[in-house]
Protein backbone atom coordinates (compact mmCIF):
# COMPACT_ATOMS: atom_id res chain seq x y z
CA UNK A 1 0.00 0.00 0.00
CA UNK A 2 3.04 2.14 0.60
CA UNK A 3 4.38 0.92 -2.74
CA UNK A 4 1.20 2.33 -4.47
CA UNK A 5 0.66 5.41 -2.73
CA UNK A 6 4.27 6.67 -3.85
CA UNK A 7 3.94 6.18 -7.29
CA UNK A 8 0.42 7.96 -6.94
CA UNK A 9 2.61 10.79 -5.36
CA UNK A 10 5.03 10.31 -8.41
CA UNK A 11 2.25 10.59 -10.80
CA UNK A 12 1.13 13.87 -9.61
CA UNK A 13 4.29 15.16 -9.53
CA UNK A 14 5.02 14.09 -13.41
CA UNK A 15 1.97 15.92 -14.38
CA UNK A 16 2.80 18.94 -14.40
CA UNK A 17 2.97 19.28 -10.34
CA UNK A 18 -0.60 20.62 -10.16
CA UNK A 19 -1.49 18.19 -7.77
CA UNK A 20 -3.92 16.42 -10.45
CA UNK A 21 -3.44 12.68 -10.89
CA UNK A 22 -5.04 11.28 -14.44
CA UNK A 23 -8.58 9.26 -13.37
CA UNK A 24 -7.21 5.81 -14.91
CA UNK A 25 -3.93 5.88 -12.49
CA UNK A 26 -6.52 6.92 -9.52
CA UNK A 27 -8.48 4.05 -10.66
CA UNK A 28 -5.45 1.28 -10.95
CA UNK A 29 -3.84 2.50 -7.27
CA UNK A 30 -7.34 2.17 -5.44
CA UNK A 31 -7.66 -1.66 -7.39
CA UNK A 32 -3.72 -2.17 -6.37
CA UNK A 33 -4.25 -1.16 -2.47
CA UNK A 34 -8.14 -3.50 -2.03
CA UNK A 35 -5.93 -6.14 -3.89
CA UNK A 36 -3.42 -5.83 -1.58
CA UNK A 37 -5.56 -5.67 1.62
CA UNK A 38 -7.85 -8.65 0.12
CA UNK A 39 -4.48 -10.49 0.56
CA UNK A 40 -3.08 -9.81 3.78
CA UNK A 41 -6.36 -10.57 5.31
CA UNK A 42 -6.14 -14.14 3.00
CA UNK A 43 -3.32 -14.39 4.68
CA UNK A 44 -4.49 -14.36 8.18
CA UNK A 45 -6.83 -16.87 7.77
CA UNK A 46 -5.50 -20.44 10.47
CA UNK A 47 -4.68 -22.78 7.54
CA UNK A 48 -1.35 -24.52 7.93
CA UNK A 49 0.67 -23.13 5.11
CA UNK A 50 -0.28 -19.33 5.56
CA UNK A 51 0.98 -17.27 8.08
CA UNK A 52 -2.58 -17.33 10.22
CA UNK A 53 -1.37 -20.46 11.44
CA UNK A 54 1.85 -19.74 13.20
CA UNK A 55 -0.53 -16.86 14.84
CA UNK A 56 -2.54 -19.11 16.44
CA UNK A 57 0.02 -21.74 16.70
CA UNK A 58 1.86 -19.61 19.53
CA UNK A 59 -1.67 -18.92 21.04
CA UNK A 60 -3.34 -22.22 21.43
CA UNK A 61 -3.72 -23.35 25.15
CA UNK A 62 -1.67 -26.77 26.14
CA UNK A 63 -5.53 -28.63 26.37
CA UNK A 64 -5.78 -28.35 23.18
CA UNK A 65 -2.06 -28.66 21.55
CA UNK A 66 -3.28 -32.15 20.25
CA UNK A 67 -6.00 -31.32 18.51
CA UNK A 68 -4.26 -28.10 16.72
CA UNK A 69 -1.11 -30.43 15.70
CA UNK A 70 -3.48 -33.19 14.03
CA UNK A 71 -4.60 -30.51 12.26
CA UNK A 72 -2.23 -28.94 11.09
CA UNK A 73 -1.16 -32.26 9.98
CA UNK A 74 -3.58 -32.07 7.31
CA UNK A 75 -0.78 -29.58 5.55
CA UNK A 76 -1.65 -28.18 2.04
CA UNK A 77 -4.54 -30.11 2.43
CA UNK A 78 -6.79 -27.88 4.24
CA UNK A 79 -5.15 -24.72 1.64
CA UNK A 80 -7.06 -26.81 -0.77
CA UNK A 81 -10.32 -26.98 0.58
CA UNK A 82 -10.38 -23.06 1.33
CA UNK A 83 -9.07 -22.42 -2.03
CA UNK A 84 -11.88 -24.33 -3.56
CA UNK A 85 -14.60 -22.93 -1.22
CA UNK A 86 -13.22 -19.29 -1.99
CA UNK A 87 -13.68 -19.66 -5.72
CA UNK A 88 -17.14 -21.71 -5.76
CA UNK A 89 -18.46 -19.36 -3.34
CA UNK A 90 -16.71 -16.10 -3.94
CA UNK A 91 -15.58 -16.13 -7.13
CA UNK A 92 -17.19 -12.90 -8.55
CA UNK A 93 -15.83 -11.05 -5.03
CA UNK A 94 -12.41 -12.70 -5.48
CA UNK A 95 -11.72 -11.47 -8.15
CA UNK A 96 -13.66 -8.15 -8.12
CA UNK A 97 -10.52 -6.11 -8.14
CA UNK A 98 -8.85 -6.89 -10.95
CA UNK A 99 -12.15 -6.77 -13.63
CA UNK A 100 -11.96 -4.57 -15.77
CA UNK A 101 -14.47 -1.65 -15.70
Amino acid sequence: MILSTAALVVAAMLCGGNGSVPRRCMCCSIRAEILNAMLALFNLLPVPPLDGSRIVDCLVPDALRPVWDGYCRLGCGGFIVVLLVLVVFGGEYLFWPIQAT
